[in-house]
């Protein structure tokens, strides 16, 4: 779901005052603390932007804007999601057995942060507030806009993910399941690429 979302968030022209450029797809000089460093600093600037969002700590011009808060999240997932594919990809594709390892390593973690960003009820709860504002997303609205398209997806993911139930144990149960599932996967993909 996130590549999708990262394509719609690439158009925006909103600054992200947390998000540097991503940066250049290169793996020679790649190690595995290298991955770890980068990696480190991704989901930082992702994890201080979510917390923005939360804190209502937006830039200005986000905030009068009325897709706020949305804009701000496409902006987050976009960077995190364009710059984690240089830690990420070198799993599948880089000659030492050390640096697959840590891509691998990070692709969980990057796959559990997206997964506990877009399972966060109080993230959800915000987004939901916010999708009132701008009334222009309700039933009937342009299906063609991006940005309503954009919100209406967010939403549905946060929704699929359990932020509308209101046990807190249901929807940790769906999240460890969803990084259980994640894990799994990398772990077929790791075996494949390691024949």
């Amino acid at each position: 779901n996130h590549n999708v979302l990262s394509t719609i968030a690439a158009k925006r022209t909103m600054k992200n005052p947390f998000s540097p450029p991503p940066p250049t797809l290169s793996f020679s000089n790649t190690t595995a603390q290298s991955i770890h460093l980068q990696a480190k600093s991704i989901q930082s600037i992702f994890l201080q932007s979510i917390d923005a969002i939360k804190r209502g700590s937006i830039p200005e011009n986000a905030k009068r804007s009325p897709l706020g808060a949305f804009q701000f999240l496409s902006m987050a997932l976009g960077h995190a999601s364009a710059a984690s594919a240089a830690i990420t990809l070198p799993s599948m594709v880089h000659a030492d057995a050390s640096i697959r390892k840590a891509s691998n390593h990070w692709k969980n973690e990057f796959k559990g942060m997206f997964d506990e960003a877009l399972s966060d009820r109080e993230l959800y709860d915000i987004l939901v507030k916010w999708q009132t504002v701008d009334n222009k997303n309700v039933r009937g609205a342009d299906d063609e806009d991006e940005d309503i398209r954009f919100q209406r997806n967010i939403l549905k993911i946060l929704h699929r993910n359990g932020c509308s139930l209101e046990s807190t144990f249901s929807r940790t149960v769906i999240q460890q399941k969803r990084r259980k599932i994640e894990e799994t996967c990398t772990a077929f993909c790791s075996a494949i690429n390691e024949q």
